[in-house]
């Protein structure tokens, strides 16, 4: 609370708009109507023997750090917690409590990056959670007219497209068990995460369609030949080939490098070759 006096003595401090964080008559420290950490400290208090201009400036300047941290995406509270905290440091800098500012800045910086953290996450897979609902509503009349799709597109491409259907589903579950072992920022913003989140899952229904039409032709996955239903198969492999980050790139590696060795392995054309083919 401010008393009278103090509102007298500090007219810049509005208490229907600012938030008080420390108040006493030779200094004020209170959170302005954007949350940002104002103060004020009597001239003749900078003058005294109980304010230590060094200390002071140590902790103002550390404190301009941490409120450079990203957290206007943050919600209300946290953020009044956040700026409080740094405001706290700042009233014990003035009372040359340097041990206590630096305690108060360095929490108030791991709390606004495990908030950055929370809100990363929750961006991350409310967008997947969103774009693998696509793939499931599309899926309801997709097997409903399964007949009528087959008869049109051939039983082939009807179940790469059920396997790309897997491979979204299982793309979103590898997202929500990967989450606490991702490092998340939400200072990249909120349309990023939501793109990631998105393309998490696209890539996961292309990367199944692959491994299915490869599961089909035989080239991939040995374990699946003993499946007795291949289109069966292909369903499944879709699915680990969204949930797996790495089925599909090392597949892609293999051929590859299949490639490059068939490649090298030609032998070079000799001359009596060059000089018959020129002849021709």
């Amino acid at each position: 609370m401010i008393t009278k006096e103090q509102k007298e003595q500090w007219p810049e401090f509005n208490p229907e708009k600012h938030y008080l964080v420390r108040s006493c008559a030779d200094f004020i420290v209170f959170l302005d109507e954007d949350l940002d950490v104002d103060w004020l400290v009597e001239d003749s208090y900078t003058e005294s023997e109980k304010y230590d201009a060094a200390i002071s400036n140590r902790v103002l300047a550390h404190a301009a750090i941490v409120e450079t941290i990203p957290n206007k995406h943050l919600i209300t509270d946290f953020r009044q917690s956040f700026k409080r905290m740094i405001g706290e440091a700042l009233a014990c800098g003035f009372v040359k409590r340097y041990d206590d500012a630096r305690r108060l800045l360095e929490n108030a910086e791991v709390y606004v990056q495990e908030r950055n953290r929370e809100i990363s996450r929750y961006w991350l897979l409310s967008a997947a959670t969103v774009a693998c609902l696509l793939f499931l509503i599309v899926l309801a009349p997709y097997w409903l007219f399964r007949s009528v799709i087959m008869s049109l597109s051939g039983q082939l491409a009807f179940f790469v497209g059920l396997a790309a259907v897997a491979g979204a589903t299982g793309a979103w579950l590898s997202v929500f068990l990967r989450l606490g072992h991702v490092d998340l920022d939400g200072a990249a913003g909120r349309k990023l995460h939501y793109v990631e989140g998105a393309l998490k899952i696209v890539c996961g229904a292309f990367a199944a369609v692959l491994v299915a039409l490869a599961v089909k032709a035989g080239i991939l996955l040995p374990v699946f030949s003993k499946v007795d239903d291949t289109y069966l198969a292909m369903v499944i492999a879709g699915f680990v080939a969204g949930a797996s980050e790495r089925l599909a790139p090392s597949f892609i590696a293999r051929v590859e490098g299949e490639s490059e060795t068939l490649t090298k392995g030609k032998p070079p054309k000799g001359p009596q070759e060059n000089a018959s083919a020129k002849t021709k």
